[in-house]
């Protein structure tokens, strides 16, 4: 698709192509074109369970999908135009709605989104059953929301991790290829935190604050880390002794 006229083809294709309203997955991959069809987001698909938006690279924004009612696996990649996340208005659905977008999602992967900026639009109560989300290769992302029912976290490939708290369910966190990175803080609001994974950050000096819940400790690859915290010390060395 070289001009205009061309992604206004492929956007008349993919309007055209509504699928029945019985469907449960749907993968959209490789389109050229830079606008989403309504019936992506309207009510006519509310049986969708499983959505994959992959290498839509001309779109700059991501359908209004908070208000599918059993959408469970959200796989968003390779949109690399896209500055945020998250947005509550759904211009398609009734004025006034106040219920929480997402209400089933379990499963939300953000991949190549070289331009994320923001995670908009959350309000308490919203992602109320989000146990896994995997962030990757977004390295302009600055805030999570509070998530609290997530239950594991992965953070691959950026500069400087995102500012995150009050994920109090959250038990395994990652955190992967962050070759700035130089210091890792916890914020108090993560009780239950068992698992904690860090590798492939070169310049990572310190990780802060004693975690007592933390019972598996994995670092590779860190060579310049020094730990702040006794009880991080006892278990990293205990993690040794395990292999």
């Amino acid at each position: 698709m070289e001009d205009d006229s061309d992604k206004e083809i492929a956007n008349q294709v993919l309007h055209n192509l509504q699928p029945n309203t019985n469907l449960q997955e749907l993968s959209i991959r490789n389109y050229s074109g830079n606008l989403f069809p309504n019936w992506i987001q309207d009510s006519s698909l509310s049986m969708l369970v499983s959505i994959t938006i992959d290498d839509c690279q001309d779109c700059n924004e991501i359908p209004h999908l908070g208000d599918l009612p059993f959408l469970k696996y959200l796989l968003i990649h390779k949109m690399y135009a896209v500055e945020s996340f998250g947005q509550r208005s759904n211009p398609l659905t009734t004025e006034g709605k106040h219920a929480p977008i997402f209400p089933s999602l379990e499963i939300l992967n953000l991949w190549e989104m070289y331009s994320l900026q923001f995670w908009n639009g959350t309000n308490n109560g919203d992602f109320p059953r989000l146990s896994h989300l995997c962030i990757s290769r977004c390295p302009k992302l600055t805030n999570l929301p509070p998530l609290i029912s997530l239950l594991y976290l992965s953070f691959h490939c950026g500069d400087q991790l995102p500012a995150y708290s009050e994920l109090p369910s959250l038990k395994s966190l990652k955190i992967e290829s962050f070759q700035k990175l130089k210091s890792v803080r916890f914020c108090p609001e993560m009780p239950m935190l068992q698992k904690l994974e860090i590798s492939d950050c070169k310049e990572l000096l310190s990780v802060d604050d004693p975690l007592l819940s933390i019972s598996n400790l994995k670092v590779v690859r860190c060579p310049k880390l020094r730990f702040g915290s006794s009880s991080l010390e006892s278990c990293l060395m205990w993690e040794k002794l395990k292999r």
